[in-house]
């Protein structure tokens, strides 16, 4: 059975870091029967968002729903590959145990696996710190 591993990295534990590697090297990881399909950017958040079903940006202010095409794209790559297929968003952490089901559901024909990433307590501070001071 086909395999997909999901990084769903918590937020500040060095996920952008991994996801940026992982776009680098998309062609020597197709090399070695593995795919990070790209869509857009480095990381995978529209698709999570899709299924999440989170507001992009201040949902009182305006704040868009990402529409279900967005993991419709993901998907189909995901789907159309023979390869070990890896996807990667902090946004995945978010889902309640219902849309983790749909998300399974979705990719039946392939072998979960779930990678995340941790960082100790003091340095996700100091990194947090850091990103509100930007």
């Amino acid at each position: 059975m086909k395999k997909l591993i999901i990084h769903p990295g918590f937020h500040k534990t060095g996920t952008t870091a991994l996801q940026q590697a992982l776009s680098e090297v998309r062609h020597e990881l197709k090399t070695a029967d593995f795919i990070y399909p790209h869509i857009a950017g480095n990381a995978h958040h529209r698709a999570a968002w899709s299924i999440i079903e989170k507001t992009w940006g201040w949902k009182k202010r305006g704040g868009r729903s990402t529409k279900p095409i967005e993991w419709l794209k993901l998907e189909k790559k995901i789907k159309g590959s023979r390869e070990t297929a890896i996807i990667s968003s902090e946004f995945f952490s978010e889902a309640s145990p219902e849309q983790l089901k749909v998300l399974k559901s979705r990719i039946s024909n392939r072998e979960v696996q779930v990678i995340f990433t941790w960082r100790p307590l003091p340095f996700m501070l100091a990194s947090s710190y850091q990103q509100y001071l930007k």
